[in-house]
């Protein structure tokens, strides 16, 4: 699906290579890499709970290198606008057909909108896919989807995409009705009472995550790289609208936005 999606960011290529390019790695590549990019330039430590904060700094800069070495320019490559395919398929090993529509969306720079365009994607996937969504119910009732349908929007530097997909015997009719419910929510708006249930969830399920040490280490380090203060996250919901959710769904979710994989039976 990313390959589909983009033309020439580094989003679509593989993250773990291909079998030909790993042989081609050598000792020398991987400390060349080593040297290159794990630097303390390169890096934040996130240390969460009751601690001594200076006693932790002593031993990062007792094991760190003392040279932090220059900073690395990150090139994700000049994208077009537009999908580079419509569609793409392979035949495998698998039972039933299996997709993903993706939809290439505008990325977001680096600061607190970043967290904010966060948020509006992930509420804008549960009222288009969500469990309780209408198209989800539809879809199950009619047998086109199971228990493995499901979506998300996903952000990246340079790169944000929304994705849904599953197993399915009419992975085309899916895709179709994906479209269609988009379309009508963009016309016609949200119902008001399902999009408070799942703004209220969507806040729950951050509030949550502050029991969990983990979590926060990890929010705060998505944080730092993407320019925003994770723990702001209440001011960034009391930021968003119901129009806003609906002006992504308009938006964004579009045909000339889409591309679809497919894995058919062999």
């Amino acid at each position: 699906m990313m390959g589909a999606l983009y033309h020439k960011n580094t989003a679509k290529t593989h993250i773990a290579g291909s079998v030909e390019s790993i042989r081609e790695i050598t000792a020398k590549t991987l400390y060349d890499c080593h040297r290159a990019f794990y630097t303390p330039g390169n890096m934040v430590l996130t240390v969460v709970g009751n601690v001594d904060s200076e006693r932790v700094k002593e031993i990062a800069a007792s094991i760190l290198p003392k040279e932090s070495g220059p900073a690395i320019p990150r090139d994700h490559g000049e994208e077009p606008a537009g999908v580079a395919q419509r569609e793409v398929s392979r035949r495998m090993e698998v039972s039933m057909p299996q997709f993903l529509l993706g939809f290439k969306c505008t990325p977001t720079a680096p600061g607190e909108d970043f967290l904010r365009r966060s948020l509006i994607g992930g509420m804008a996937s549960d009222l288009l896919l969500g469990d309780s969504s209408p198209l989800y119910q539809r879809l199950y009732e009619q047998g086109l989807i199971n228990g493995s349908f499901g979506g998300a929007f996903e952000m990246m530097p340079d790169t944000a995409y929304f994705y849904a997909g599953g197993d399915s015997r009419d992975v085309r009719a899916v895709a179709e009705e994906i479209k269609k419910e988009a379309r009508r929510l963009a016309a016609e708006g949200l119902n008001h009472d399902f999009y408070e249930r799942v703004r209220k969830a969507a806040f729950g399920t951050m509030l949550r995550s502050m029991n969990s040490f983990e979590s926060i280490a990890v929010s705060l380090t998505e944080g730092h790289f993407a320019g925003y203060d994770a723990l702001r996250f209440p001011e960034a919901f009391d930021g968003i609208t119901e129009e806003d959710v609906r002006a992504f769904i308009r938006d964004e979710l579009t045909e000339d936005r889409a591309a679809m994989s497919v894995i058919l039976p062999k």
